[in-house]
C-alpha cells in the first residue's frame, strides 16, 4: 500500500517554506552583523551560523526536489522516508546551533560585552524560523476501509488509542525561550533600579532597513532625509511618512 501522497506534499511544502525563513532570516543576521558591537569570537560564531542557515536552506530545497519527483512517481518508495528524516535531522541540527547562539549572545549582552540590539535581533529571527518548522509527517500507510466504510484510524480514535506525531521539536523548544530570558531578567531587577523609559529608536531604525533593505539610503537621500538617530529626527520622518509627503 502506498503512502498517502497528500501528506508528503503537504510536509514539503512546509520545509520549503522553513528553507527559505532560514535563508533571509540567515542573510538579514548577517547584514546586521557590520554595525553591532560585539567580541571577535562571538561575531565569527553569529557568521557561522549565518552560513548554516544558508547552506541548511540549499540543502532542503535539493531534497524537496527529489522527494517531490519520487512523490509522483514512486509515493510507496521508503526513499521518501529516508528524505524526510534527513530534512527534519537538518532543521534540528540548525535548531541547536541557534540556541547555542542566542545563549552565548545573551550572555555576552548580560556582562556588556555586546550591544543589546543583538539579543532582539536573534530572537526575531529566531521566532521566523520556528514559525516555519514543519511538523513530522506521518507516513503510516493509507488506512482501509472495513466493510462499514469505517478505517482503522476512526476505530482508534474511538478506543482513545490515537496517537500524536513527532514534530521537529528542537526549533519549538524556543518557542517559550525569549520569554524565560525576561522573566529572567525581571526577577534579577533590583527595586532601586532605573525604571525611566527607553527610547527605542534605535530598534525602530533597524526595522526600517529591514522592511526597505539596502534600497533605504538612497530612498530617504531621494526624499531629503537621512537616518534617523534621534527620536525627533525619527518622528519627523514617520510624520512625513504618514501624512503621504513620500509618494
Amino acid at each position: 500500500m502506498k503512502i498517502d501522497p497528500s501528506t508528503i506534499h503537504r510536509f514539503l511544502g512546509e520545509a520549503h517554506h522553513c528553507a527559505m525563513q532560514m535563508m533571509e532570516n540567515g542573510s538579514y543576521i548577517r547584514r546586521e552583523l557590520p554595525s553591532l558591537r560585539m567580541s571577535d569570537a562571538l561575531r565569527k560564531q553569529l557568521e557561522t551560523l549565518c552560513a548554516e542557515l544558508i547552506g541548511t536552506k540549499h540543502d532542503l530545497i535539493h531534497e524537496i526536489h527529489e522527494s517531490h519527483e519520487l512523490a509522483i512517481t514512486s509515493p510507496d518508495s521508503p526513499t521518501i522516508r529516508d528524505a524526510v528524516g534527513r530534512m527534519c535531522q537538518w532543521i534540528n541540527e540548525a535548531a541547536m546551533s541557534f540556541r547555542c547562539a542566542v545563549e552565548a549572545v545573551q550572555k555576552a549582552s548580560e556582562t556588556g560585552e555586546a550591544d543589546d540590539l543583538l539579543p532582539l535581533l536573534l530572537m526575531e529571527s529566531g521566532v521566523n524560523i520556528l514559525n516555519a518548522t514543519p511538523s513530522m509527517p506521518d507516513l503510516g500507510e493509507v488506512p482501509d476501509a472495513d466493510d462499514d466504510g469505517e478505517t482503522a484510524e476512526a476505530e482508534d480514535w474511538e478506543d482513545g488509542e490515537d496517537s500524536i506525531e513527532p514534530n521537529c521539536y528542537a526549533f519549538h523548544a524556543e518557542d517559550s525561550y525569549p520569554i524565560g530570558i525576561l522573566n529572567e531578567r525581571i526577577d534579577r531587577t533590583p527595586p532601586d533600579a532605573d525604571t525611566t523609559p527607553c527610547d527605542p529608536v534605535k530598534t525602530e531604525a533597524r526595522m526600517l532597513r529591514k522592511a526597505f533593505g539596502p534600497a533605504l539610503p538612497l530612498i530617504m537621500r531621494f526624499f531629503g532625509f537621512t537616518m534617523p538617530k534621534s527620536r525627533a529626527e525619527m518622528d519627523a520622518f514617520i510624520r512625513t511618512l504618514m501624512a503621504g509627503s513620500l509618494r
